[in-house]
Order: C-alpha cells, then sequence, then structure tokens
C-alpha cells in the first residue's frame, strides 16, 4: 500500500507539470521524507525543470532525536532531508530559530529559506455557557491558567503541575484541558497531594468546545522540553493569544516564542520553581481591554491576510 501511494503521487506531480509547466507544488513535512522523495524525483525526472517549495513544519528528524543517541539511522535521515533542501527551488519555516537550525546543516542554503509562519484563524466567542467550575472560580476572584491540548512527553506538564503544587502561597487554579500519556502520572501526583484543589482536570473537549473554555481563562501555558522550538514552533501559542489570553511559557530563555512574549508584553517565561513563584506573585486576572490589545498582537503576527500574502509573493518570485 505504502508503494502504492508513492507511486500515485509521482505520477500525479508529473501529469500536473506536463499540464501545466510552470505550476510551482508546495510540499510540507507532513508526512517526513515520503512526499519530499516523490517530489525530488519528478524534479530529477524533468531535469531539474519541475518547481517545488518545501514548506517545513517540523524539522526531521532532529525533532524526534532531542535528548536521543545519534544513531545511524538519524544521520541518514538528516542527510537525506538535507538533500530535499538543496533539491527545492526555496524553503520555508515558520521562525528564525527553525532557518538557524536548517542552516546549521549546510550554510549553502541559508539564502534559499524564508520565515513565514502559519496563520491562526480570528477567533469568535460563542454564547456556550461556562463549565460550573469556570464560575465558581471566577465567583472567587481566581485568575485562571490552562494548558490546552496533548498533555505528551515533550510537554512537561507534570513538572509544570508539581512546580503549581508546591508554590508556598497559591489561590488561584490551573486547569488541564486535554488527554495525553502523562495525565496517569499527573492522577496519581494529584491523589494524595494536599494542594490538589489547585489544579482541576477537564479531560479531552471537542475542539471548539475545548477553544470556547480555554478564551474563558486568563493565562495560557506554552511549555515544552529543552531545544524543541528550534525545530518547532508551537501553534498553541497563535491560539492563546487569538483568544485574547496572555501567555506562561515554560521554554528555553533565547527561544523565539521567549522573545515576542517580552517584546509584545504577552505574558512570562520561566524555567524554575522560584521564576513561577515570582510571576505568580506580579499576576493579575485579564481586564477586557487588555485582551483586546492582545488579540490585535494576534493579529499582527499571525494575521490570516498578511502570512497568506507573504507565501503568495514567495511563490511569485520562484516562477
Amino acid at each position: 500500500m505504502f508503494i502504492i501511494i508513492k507511486m500515485y503521487y509521482f505520477f500525479y506531480i508529473i501529469k500536473m507539470f506536463i499540464k501545466q509547466p510552470n505550476t510551482c507544488f508546495i510540499v510540507p513535512t507532513t508526512p517526513p521524507f515520503i512526499l519530499p522523495l516523490v517530489i525530488s524525483f519528478a524534479k530529477l525526472l524533468t531535469l531539474g525543470k519541475l518547481k517545488w517549495v518545501y514548506h517545513v513544519q517540523d524539522i526531521h528528524p532532529e525533532i524526534s532525536f532531542v535528548g536521543k543517541n545519534k544513531t545511524w539511522v538519524y544521520k541518514f535521515l538528516k542527510a537525506l532531508d538535507t538533500f530535499f533542501l538543496k533539491n527545492s527551488n526555496h524553503v520555508i519555516t515558520l521562525s528564525d530559530e527553525m532557518k538557524s537550525a536548517l542552516s546549521a546543516r549546510d550554510n549553502t542554503i541559508k539564502n534559499s529559506i524564508s520565515v513565514v509562519n502559519n496563520f491562526t484563524e480570528n477567533f469568535i466567542k460563542s454564547d456556550m455557557e461556562s463549565l460550573d467550575c469556570i464560575n465558581e472560580d471566577r465567583s472567587k476572584e481566581k485568575i485562571i491558567y490552562i494548558f490546552s491540548g496533548n498533555v505528551g512527553k515533550f510537554q512537561r506538564v507534570t513538572e509544570l503541575v508539581t512546580y503549581f503544587l508546591d508554590l508556598k502561597y497559591f489561590n488561584d487554579v490551573l486547569y488541564i484541558l486535554g488527554d495525553g500519556e502523562e495525565i496517569p502520572k499527573i492522577t496519581t501526583l494529584l491523589a494524595t497531594h494536599v494542594n490538589k484543589d489547585r489544579v482541576r482536570l477537564l479531560g479531552r473537549k471537542p475542539y471548539d468546545e475545548a477553544n470556547q473554555i480555554a478564551a474563558k481563562c486568563d493565562y495560557g501555558i506554552v511549555s515544552l522540553n529543552p531545544n524543541i522550538t528550534k525545530y518547532a514552533y508551537p501553534s498553541k501559542f497563535s491560539a492563546y493569544l487569538s483568544m485574547g489570553l496572555k501567555v506562561l511559557a515554560f521554554v528555553d530563555k533565547d527561544s523565539q516564542i521567549s522573545e515576542e512574549v517580552e517584546r509584545y508584553d504577552l505574558g512570562g517565561v520561566i524555567s524554575t520553581s522560584d521564576e513561577l513563584k515570582d510571576f505568580i506573585n506580579n499576576s493579575i486576572a485579564l481586564t477586557d481591554s487588555e485582551r483586546v490589545r492582545i488579540n490585535n498582537v494576534s493579529i499582527e503576527l499571525f494575521g490570516k491576510k498578511l502570512l497568506i500574502s507573504r507565501n503568495f509573493q514567495l511563490l511569485e518570485s520562484i516562477k
């Protein structure tokens, strides 16, 4: 089946090239290696006349090997993906960090890489009733922090929950909205902890409902293992901003997200429990005017019209 799918992609690309030789194909990194390999062969078959843009949304194989031993498989896949970068007519990636990571493989490709992030759709609040816990926490004037999304091994959510539980003074609340392999660990951690009421596990919700819940909170949490932002840019960050939330970023201090949080006054960046304590002590609930300001920053950074326009400009420059 795998070979059949690759052959279908190959012949479809060749067919489209014959019909419209000036077509510029855009190939994403999902699934990794498959489509870039197919279109690279197609370009070789057309004697280099076929044009394609490599849209690198996650950098493979680096992101899968963060903190792991670099095996011969890693070295082979990295060399293969570097060939794709050099074979493409242009590369688009999501952040300056990711551009630097790609350029580190081969400095000769640096000038063929452009940074254009993914756009975020305008968020529209609905009239959906709030969860009882939100109404209760708001009535007690609690600041609501939320982690929304995959509670996976790269997200450091268990570590972050431990920080919140161990704070000496914390009168607010942390929501965990979503599911993942770290949930059993968090559940066990909360079961006997004296401060377990500080954290509420909301479980998995449908996409739209989850966003409506998150939009009623104050601070959205982005937490990632060290070095991850070199190879991926979390969409969670732009999603929170589109909802008008500030961000508590548990990421590398030298990351692009950290720089953007500080430049636009979008929340705070922490890496230790003491920094979380300082941040909590200076946090206040968001006002409506502050939510509007944050949403405007979201449009400035991730506006749909702006980023689609940049992509079209790049494509036009290749034709």
